[in-house]
Order: structure tokens, then C-alpha cells, then sequence
């Protein structure tokens, strides 16, 4: 190594020192503790006068069950009809979607028969959307019959029921998705 490089090189490190020297006391914050610090040390070792707080809350009551009105279940029937109709005009449109998706499957995305077989899917997933109105209706009822511990055999075989309607239709969707290459 040459004797020019050692030189620089002990010259830096023998500046280090001074640099610290360049600055001067106000530009810095103080690094001392300050008041808040050692008040937060101080609750930390035990020192502070405050009780420390529990780590596991105290037990809140919890709310009573809510009164479920058993005439509600009367609401059963006319949402479970509500159902069957919307799952019937569905399956109404599944064939005409079905033609539609054939003739746009393959096709360019600019397609008119690509774009048909789009409008056709988007009723179909609209007239899906009718039939899974009432299963959240039957489903908040089964849950506050449930939360109530009202037991109801012919709310929990509507639910089911309706339930199933919603699967089928959801399967009729992804399949003619799956045939678009949607």
C-alpha cells in the first residue's frame, strides 16, 4: 500500500474526534431523562400511587335474549313461495343463456355474441339475486329464533330449502361462466 494512502487514511480517523466538536450545545436536544420518562419508570417499577389496571376485565353481563314474536314464523311460508318463484324465472332464462353462451363461447371479446352471452349471464345473476332476497329473510329469522330458543322445524326445512335453490342457481352460473371463459 502506498504511503499516501496509509497517510489520508490515519489522517481521517484522527479527525473523527474533532467533528464531534463541531457542533454546538443548542443545536441537539438535551438527552437527559426527562419528567415523563421518569414518571413512566417510576409506574413501571412500582413506584407510581395509582393501582395498576387488571389485566383481565371484570365480566360484563350479557344482554338478555331478545323476545322473538313465534307469529313471525308465519312469514315462512309467503318468503319460501317468494323464493320458488324467483329460482322459477331463472330457470326460465337458463336455456335462452345457455344458446346465447354457446354461440359467444370462443369468440372475441368484441363480439357481438361474446357481449350477448355477457347480457344474458348479468339477467341470470339479477334473477339469482331475487331468490337469495328472501334466504337472508329466512336467515335473520332463523337466527333470532335460534338466539330466542324458539326451536321451528319448518323454518329450518324452508331455510334448506331455499338454500339449495340459491346452490343450484350458483352452479348454473359458474358453469355457463366456465363455458364463456368468463
Amino acid at each position: 500500500m502506498p504511503g499516501y494512502v496509509l497517510l489520508a487514511r490515519t489522517g481521517a480517523l484522527l479527525m473523527l474526534p474533532a467533528l464531534g466538536a463541531c457542533a454546538t450545545a443548542g443545536d441537539y436536544p438535551s438527552l437527559a431523562i426527562r419528567d415523563a420518562e421518569r414518571a413512566a419508570m417510576a409506574g413501571r417499577i412500582g413506584l407510581a400511587t395509582a393501582p395498576p389496571a387488571p389485566l383481565i376485565p371484570e365480566r360484563t353481563p350479557l344482554p338478555s335474549p331478545a323476545s322473538f314474536d313465534p307469529a313471525a314464523l308465519g312469514r315462512v311460508g309467503p318468503l319460501t313461495a317468494a323464493a320458488r318463484g324467483a329460482h322459477g324465472r331463472f330457470q326460465s332464462q337458463v336455456a335462452a343463456a345457455q344458446r346465447l353462451v354457446a354461440a359467444g363461447r370462443g369468440g372475441n371479446r368484441d363480439s357481438d355474441a361474446w357481449a350477448a352471452a355477457q347480457v344474458a349471464l348479468a339477467s341470470l345473476e339479477s334473477a339469482r339475486s331475487q331468490t337469495a332476497v328472501p334466504l337472508a329473510d329466512l336467515e335473520q329469522l332463523h337466527a333470532e329464533a335460534a338466539i330466542a330458543g324458539v326451536p321451528s322445524d319448518t323454518l329450518s326445512a324452508a331455510r334448506r330449502e331455499v338454500l339449495g335453490l340459491v346452490r343450484a342457481e350458483d352452479a348454473t352460473l359458474a358453469r355457463l361462466r366456465g363455458q364463456l371463459g368468463r
